[in-house]
């Protein structure tokens, strides 16, 4: 007769050898992120010198002073900083010193978001550093590492309530994602073709997809389908080896596309790192072997910890608390898409910190409807000739060259303050931060031939239903003078 015990860890559990090609995944995905669009920018995002003051940053919130970059200020410190933290992410996705490695990981993660939340707050990054701390309770140094931790498994599986949190977490991304897409381009089937039309977020071939209007809508509908009632295969008491393998390959199907059409910065790559993580074990088994029957000696078997143990108790309660949150956040969050809805007070202060963040709306209630972007034009002072600042070229508007900034963190950074102009985070202050950057970093560059002005100006143009794309048009939102 099966125990309630092993039911439980049968439920919950995850494959050792799916945990280990996860931490490898995620870790090869925060490289990818730190060297594609962090590193690359550091002097724009992550020093006083750019666009984004650390002064201006806590006095949006206080709580963003707990972060190393915080108190790191010099440019040798600030990339020693992001150094250790690539040497980090190495050590944890290649498994040497894995454990140490992830926590010096996390630490960095959560310091750069720390320091910069305009655009690192976004829905990959917070899925890392949530994917990222939990792992650390997981046996992620035993398999696909270059230094393994060997212990006795008599099972494959990983069960207990912090694999519970994963499967939890990774249905309510999905399921409140597509809960929220409740607006017209989602409901009418049209969203995709407006995405598709998001020149600021897309590749060349978007323009190839999107002339197939009939399976643009059936996919429409099928992703809102996909989000909702995925948590129903990853979360079913029954079949759930079926399940889980459904689940994996929905996810990857979903992902991938993403690739080809979308420049959506690093997002696409969690598919194959939730996919990894949710194969079942008959799966694996079909390519490395199974938990050794027959116990090796001196090695206890760690299959099924001690639920009472100090350790135990501490990762248990912590998981426990965790999910609760998450069920509870992600119900009210999805709730105030239908309805106006309140946080107690302690919710609405710990949300704001990096791992407690829970805004899973990509694209919702709809598709942008107003997609737009932004270019820098500066005068020059000898001439009164208007150039464009990011090629010194005579600036023509027609056609609207948005390509420099046409990666994270500038798709973010433009959109947030440029084209939606949040109040929220006052706009006009990171907008002049800006144009301020840009004037003295041209001026540094070329002290013959200044400029006396640098313009913002924003592109914006309306997709008007069923997906009819209306003129761009261009306005001038802010002109910074030099003194």
């Amino acid at each position: 007769m099966i125990t309630r015990t092993k039911k439980w860890h049968n439920y919950s559990g995850l494959d050792i050898r799916a945990i280990g090609l996860f931490r490898f995944l995620l870790g090869l995905a925060l490289i990818l992120d730190l060297l594609m669009f962090k590193i690359p920018y550091i002097r724009e995002f992550f020093t006083d010198e750019g666009v984004i003051d650390r002064l201006i940053v806590l006095h949006l919130n206080p709580i963003y002073q707990w972060g190393l970059l915080t108190v790191f200020s010099t440019d040798i410190s600030i990339y020693a900083f992001f150094g250790v933290t690539l040497l980090a992410y190495g050590f944890y996705m290649l498994g040497i010193n894995t454990k140490i490695a992830g926590i010096v990981a996390f630490i960095g993660l959560w310091s750069i978001q720390m320091r910069n939340p305009i655009v690192t707050y976004s829905g990959p990054d917070d899925i890392f550093i949530i994917m990222l701390f939990w792992s650390l309770f997981l046996p992620i140094d035993e398999k696909f590492c270059i230094k393994p931790v060997r212990r006795q498994r008599s099972s494959n599986l990983v069960g207990g309530w912090v694999p519970f949190l994963m499967l939890v977490q990774i249905s309510f991304i999905y399921f409140v994602n597509g809960i929220t897409k409740n607006g017209y381009t989602w409901t009418e089937g049209w969203a995709l073709t407006y995405a598709l039309q998001e020149d600021f977020w897309i590749y060349p071939s978007a323009a190839w997809l999107m002339q197939f209007e009939n399976f643009c809508r059936i996919t429409t509908y099928g992703v809102r389908f996909f989000e909702i009632f995925l948590p129903v295969f990853l979360l079913t008491p029954v079949w759930i080896p079926a399940g889980r393998l459904i689940a994996a390959l929905a996810i990857l199907t979903f992902h991938i596309p993403l690739f080809f059409f979308l420049d959506i910065g690093i997002f696409p790559s969690l598919g194959p790192i939730f996919g990894a993580l949710l194969l079942p074990s008959f799966v694996y088994d079909k390519f490395w072997a199974k938990a050794p029957e027959v116990p090796e000696p001196n090695l206890q078997d760690v299959s099924r910890e001690k639920p009472f143990g100090s350790i135990a108790l501490i990762k248990n309660g912590l998981a426990i608390v965790f999910t609760v949150y998450i069920i509870y956040i992600n119900i009210v969050f999805s709730i105030s898409y239908f309805k106006p809805v309140s946080y107690p007070s302690f919710i609405i202060h710990i949300r704001e910190y990096p791992l407690m963040q829970q805004r899973w709306n990509m694209f919702a209630p709809d598709a942008i409807i107003q997609p737009g972007w932004a270019r820098v034009a500066g005068v020059l002072e000898n001439t009164g000739q208007r150039i464009d600042l990011s090629s010194g070229k005579p600036y023509d508007q027609h056609p609207p060259d948005y390509i420099p900034y046409k990666i994270n963190p500038w798709q973010r950074f433009i959109y947030l303050f440029c084209v939606y102009q949040s109040e929220a985070h006052s706009w006009q202050e990171f907008v002049r931060q800006w144009a301020a950057y840009e004037m003295k970093k041209w001026n540094n560059e070329h002290p013959d031939n200044p400029v006396r002005e640098v313009q913002v100006i924003k592109y914006q143009k309306t997709i008007e239903p069923p997906g009819i794309s209306q003129p761009t048009l261009a306005t001038t939102i802010y002109r910074h003078k030099k003194s």
